[in-house]
């Protein structure tokens, strides 16, 4: 018998009672996930210290910008370079742009309102479970998996979410290799800016999300070239997009 692969995803939750919306807790375990609550950003990074000893970790992160001990932001950085889970941050509506393009820039996925509306969230932290790899141990193997994306000497590998030059691991850092992967999708052609920050961080392309993609087109470019000369090259397109050429 198979199982489904994630009957009840893990969500680390992290929101000081002073600022946190009435009832999210119950609305996730609700929808079906399992949730781990901390009220500050000691607590969370404790948690995820213990989930690692016991060889658990959270599915998805969700943490207000607000907190007791520590900025969201701050915190987004810190538990970054520990997980992989997507993280989402619940700010108010004034959030800036610049403290969006920041977020993003350290690994934010998503940022929502505070409080999120009555499905906001839910439907959100879908998306993001679908772009993750799943962690049931001994999967059967997919009848139909995603093929690798070939340009070049560059490979793109669509299960293992990461890209090679002649064989040589890119190190990208996952929103790089989401960046880098929409373009591979199509070679040669146009993809806009809209494309990109909607499918990378399902937001509209405000300056700050444009200088964001910007300096992350700017590091895959230093990616390929520090593997070889005759490697893909991706064009900038001004007030259009960009494109992905075979060398």
């Amino acid at each position: 018998m198979t199982h489904t692969v994630r009957e009840r995803p893990v969500v680390l939750l992290v929101e000081s009672r002073r600022t946190a919306p009435a009832g999210l807790a119950g609305r996730l375990d609700a929808a079906g996930y399992t949730v781990w609550q901390a009220e500050t950003g000691a607590d969370a990074r404790q948690m995820l210290a213990e989930a690692r000893r016991s060889r658990r970790a959270p599915d998805l992160i969700v943490l207000d910008k607000v907190l007791p001990d520590v900025d969201g932001l701050v915190l987004s950085a810190i538990v970054r370079a520990d997980t992989q889970a997507p993280i989402v941050v619940c700010a108010g509506h004034s959030v800036s742009s610049i403290d969006r393009a920041l977020g993003y820039h350290i690994g934010v996925d998503a940022f929502v309102a505070s409080p999120p509306g009555p499905d906001e969230l839910e439907t959100l932290l879908q998306s993001l479970l679908r772009r993750v790899p799943t962690r049931e141990p001994e999967a059967a193997p997919e009848l139909n998996p995603d093929p690798d994306l070939q340009i070049g000497s560059l490979l793109v590998h669509e299960q293992k979410r990461s890209a090679t030059i002649d064989s040589q691991p890119l190190g990208l850092t996952p929103t790089q290799y989401r960046v880098l992967s929409i373009l591979a999708k199509q070679p040669e052609g146009l993809v806009s800016t809209a494309d990109i920050a909607q499918s990378v961080w399902s937001c509209e392309p405000d300056d700050g999300v444009a200088s964001l993609i910007a300096t992350q087109i700017a590091r895959i470019r230093a990616k390929l070239r520090d593997r070889s000369c005759l490697t893909p090259s991706i064009v900038s397109v001004p007030g259009r997009g960009y494109r992905l050429l075979a060398a």
